[in-house]
Order: C-alpha cells, then structure tokens, then sequence
C-alpha cells in the first residue's frame, strides 16, 4: 500500500496536538480587548490623560491628531468591517462599546445565578 503525502494529511490523527477553539481563542482576545479599552477610558477620564504624555514625549508635533482619535478608530472600525464583511467584527465592537452595561446585566447577574445562593443575590 502506497502511503502518499495527501493520504498521511488526511489520515493523521488532530488529537495529538492540544488546540484552543477559535471561538474560545477569540472571545478572549475581544475580552482582553474591551477590559483593556475600559481601563484606559476611566483612566484617561478620571485619572490622567496618558496618551497626551505619552505623545508629548514621543513627538509633540503631532499632538494636535489625538483630538481627532475618536473619528479615526471609528472609520479604521468601519473600513474594517466592510473590507472583510465580517459581521461578527461588528458584533465584536458593539461588544467593545457596551462592555459595562455587559457585565452589569448579564455577567453580574448570570454569576449570582450559578451561585444559587439567596443571601448573594440580595
């Protein structure tokens, strides 16, 4: 019996080698990404505007680009989104966007649900 390349790749066992799902992989990184975002947002708000210094000691000449930040990533966004018709890249920065209201009405309350402890949930 012959045993060519194409028939070795088909046949080859997958269980040997330890993979994350995509979808664990990428619900990850979109967590990552919104606990991130939202630390920056409270920190820049209430504590101090961190990209302003950093810029400033980068390169001062360009500091003037931070005031349009928001019209920028909102465009990258879309671009983004409509170059690679992913749907599921929109869902992800609507995600981004509401992170709180998330964890205040779904993550929050799904835990004291698992717990199944009354004196938790009041």
């Amino acid at each position: 019996m012959s045993r060519d390349p194409a028939h070795i790749l088909l046949s080859t066992n997958n269980s040997e080698v330890p993979q994350l799902p995509k979808r664990k992989t990428g619900r990850f990184i979109t967590e990552f990404i919104a606990v991130f975002f939202w630390i920056y947002a409270l920190t820049k708000l209430f504590i101090f505007d961190l990209d302003i210094w950093i810029i400033n000691l980068v390169s001062p000449q360009f500091a003037s680009i931070l005031n349009y930040k928001l019209p920028i990533i909102l465009v990258g966004i879309s671009i983004a989104i409509v170059t690679t018709r992913s749907a599921r890249l929109g869902l992800s920065a609507l995600y981004i966007a509401f992170y709180p209201l998330v964890i205040l009405s779904w993550k929050i309350p799904r835990f004291v649900w698992h717990q199944k402890s009354w004196l938790l949930a009041f």
